[in-house]
């Protein structure tokens, strides 16, 4: 991959140091530079040009059982940065590190295929019954171990013929049924979904018509939002489709109650510690108490949705749609945009929420505590971003992050929108 460079060389490199962790107790060697670069020497050929430094982008981690590291290399050639990305797990009990590069990836089995040029057009005349004669492929979207989105362009060489474009997802195969079954739920409802041309079980692959438009997070910071009830219009008809056998639950108190353990194990000694347990006291009871109601999205925020040109609304990820609950979806679109808005009120992102939540409370008659309190669960979620992302200030960032919980919590939100 290449960029135009458009930054300077980054200072010297400083690694992200995490609290001590018993079961895997070399997590952060995986930081260390002499560890990238013996990594990088082993995936990449001998004898190729090394690149100009190499720094861990992404980190994948499950407290005493796994740790995924992401690594880019980046090399400078005259106004463009050339990049490469590769990878590094580690599970507790083994001693031997796994370690791959794209699009080679074990978790993935058939995104080598569709990633090779030399192979996509073979894999794609047998599951979509498509022979192009040429074929661009693009790079997406890529988390190592997890899912890939590549973008296709097909062309034919007789006079007339239309350019064909897919978008190709690599996901893990287990993964697969759970993704058609909600495909085939979610195209009951008001949305509209990519179409499906083609899968392939056994290598984790689908191939999805394309929807043209921009995201609703993207005409949010223009300006040009929807108006709340066409998204809450479409997103009542998924709640209003009947549950199917298969279909995934949502679990609230699993899913925060992870969220705290890993946040004050990585917050250990620091004042954020305090504040993550301070947090889930008033959590902890509406988190084990809660329970699914009935067919939800279960991971709804903006930037899951396409406006069309028809001014419809297209949704593009569907796979968690399962038994859950409305206001989660409600909730979890909100903690969506006050994390992008970092607290500011006066963003386009704060206003649109505020309106976005009284049209929902005025619409469905909810609780406004209840809805709270479930917005401050999913906020806490996405305080586990910085340290993901490796930011080199990620526990000062999810400090200050922890302040929009509580902001959100019953009462404060109140005080401070009043």
């Amino acid at each position: 991959m290449s960029l135009p460079r458009g930054r300077a060389r980054p200072a010297q490199y400083q690694p992200p140091v995490l609290p001590t962790d018993p079961g895997l107790p070399n997590l952060n060697r995986l930081f260390e530079e002499t560890w990238m670069w013996k990594v990088y020497r082993r995936l990449f050929e001998a004898g190729i040009e090394e690149p100009d430094e190499i720094r861990p982008r992404r980190l994948a981690y499950r407290l005493g059982k796994r740790a995924l590291v992401v690594y880019e290399a980046r090399s400078f050639s005259g106004d463009w940065v050339l990049e490469d990305e590769f990878a590094c797990e580690v599970f507790a009990g083994r001693r031997e590190a796994r370690l791959f590069r794209y699009p080679t990836d074990p978790h993935l089995p058939g995104l080598k295929s569709i990633a090779d040029p030399a192979t996509a057009q073979d894999v794609m005349r047998h599951h979509v019954r498509l022979d192009p004669k040429s074929l661009y492929i693009r790079l997406i979207r890529y988390r190592p171990s997890s899912r890939a989105v590549l973008r296709y362009r097909a062309g034919w060489r007789f006079k007339g013929s239309d350019r064909v474009y897919l978008f190709v997802r690599a996901m893990r195969p287990e993964m697969m049924p759970r993704f058609l079954r909600a495909g085939r739920l979610v195209d009951q409802s008001a949305f509209t979904i990519p179409a499906l041309h083609g899968s392939w079980e056994e290598g984790g692959v689908v191939w999805l018509g394309m929807l043209p438009g921009e995201t609703v997070r993207e005409h949010i910071q223009l300006g040009t939002a929807p108006d709340p009830d066409l998204i809450l219009d479409r997103l009542s008809s998924v709640w209003a489709l009947d549950a199917v056998d298969g279909l995934p639950s949502m679990n609230m108190a699993n899913s925060t109650r992870g969220a705290v353990t890993l946040l004050e194990h990585l917050l250990q000694g620091r004042p954020g510690q305090a504040a993550v347990g301070s947090i889930w006291s008033r959590l902890e009871p509406f988190a084990t108490s809660w329970r699914p109601n009935g067919v939800a999205h279960n991971d709804f925020y903006d930037d899951q949705m396409i406006v069309l040109p028809s001014g419809e609304l297209g949704l593009v990820d569907f796979e968690e749609c399962g038994i859950g609950d409305p206001m989660a979806d409600i909730a979890n679109f909100l903690a969506h945009l006050r994390w992008s808005s970092q607290g500011d009120q006066a963003s386009r992102q704060s206003v649109y929420a505020r309106s976005f939540r009284a049209r929902a409370l005025e619409r469905f008659g909810w609780d406004e505590e209840e809805l709270a309190l479930h917005e401050a669960c999913c906020i806490l979620r996405l305080c586990t971003n910085p340290v993901r992302s490796l930011h080199p200030a990620w526990a000062e960032i999810t400090e200050q992050r922890l302040t929009l919980v509580e902001s959100a919590l019953p009462g404060r939100r109140q005080a401070l929108s009043a």
